[in-house]
């Protein structure tokens, strides 16, 4: 498993340009103008490395396509990271160890029904993502898998099907990219969870191998760090997301986005 991206909703386009201005000198190059503005939504991405945070705003209250739960939890005044997105290898054997621990969560789509889908539909898909440049065929379809909510919070862990031989066309669509900068990739991600005991025993199901320390859970993925800990229930659900910098003078700055904060380190 392996750190992807991020889907965090914010109040309306016009936050796309004053992010712009605000995190550009700080060596993240964010392009709003190279993102996405079809379909009710609007979307454009900060890429970190080989991740990326997903920034979106509903245009419309119908999304034709958008996650239906991510919908309607904006349409009822919701804001803020609704997804993590990590990638895996093989979603159908992930999606049966998942069953087995008992989480009830429907199939994800089949590759020959994606395969049979129209053009539109994989546009559309590839759209959503946040990397609509691609031309390959080996980028869509993509396959996902949405899971319910971490119990207290809008946030789901989705998962998403990629393959390997994409790695390096993926490279050159993640652009602009903070590695310009030498900001090289997020490295741990602070979660802070306001139900504690319920939230933790979900995320067991997830991350069976979620290790139990004094004061946090730990999920290690292939190249980066999750860490939950608990929060006050009347400050709900924050992320603080700690990015490499390996050009001193882009460490020690950090920024936020609804709730979440995004922070180099040396």
């Amino acid at each position: 498993m392996k750190l992807d991206h991020f889907v965090i909703h914010v109040e309306n386009a016009e936050i796309f340009d004053r992010l712009k201005k605000e995190i550009n000198p700080l060596g993240f190059p964010f392009a709003p103008e190279k993102g996405s503005s079809a379909h009710g939504l609007k979307t454009a991405n900060i890429c970190i490395g080989k991740q990326y945070l997903q920034v979106a705003c509903l245009l419309q209250p119908r999304v034709s396509g958008w996650n239906p739960r991510w919908v309607e939890s904006y349409n009822h005044g919701k804001r803020g990271v609704f997804s993590i997105y990590i990638a895996v290898g093989e979603l159908d054997v992930l999606h049966k160890e998942l069953l087995q621990r008992g989480l009830e969560i429907p199939a994800p789509e089949s590759r020959q029904t994606l395969a049979r889908a129209s053009k539109d539909i994989l546009e559309t898909v590839t759209d959503f993502l946040g990397l609509g440049q691609s031309k390959s065929k080996k980028f869509s379809p993509r396959r996902c898998l949405n899971l319910p909510p971490i119990p207290g919070t809008d946030m789901d862990i989705s998962f998403l099907e990629y393959r390997e031989d994409t790695e390096e066309e993926r490279k050159t669509l993640l652009k602009p990219n903070s590695e310009e900068y030498g900001i090289t990739g997020i490295q741990r991600i602070k979660i802070y969870l306001p139900l504690w005991e319920e939230g933790i025993e979900f995320l067991q199901k997830i991350f069976p191998k979620l290790l139990d320390t004094t004061t946090q859970q730990k999920a290690e993925l292939r190249t980066s760090t999750l860490l939950f800990f608990r929060s006050d229930p009347e400050d709900g659900l924050k992320l603080k997301l700690e990015a490499k910098a390996e050009n001193k003078p882009y460490a020690g700055h950090k920024f936020q986005i609804e709730n979440v904060e995004i922070k180099t380190v040396p």
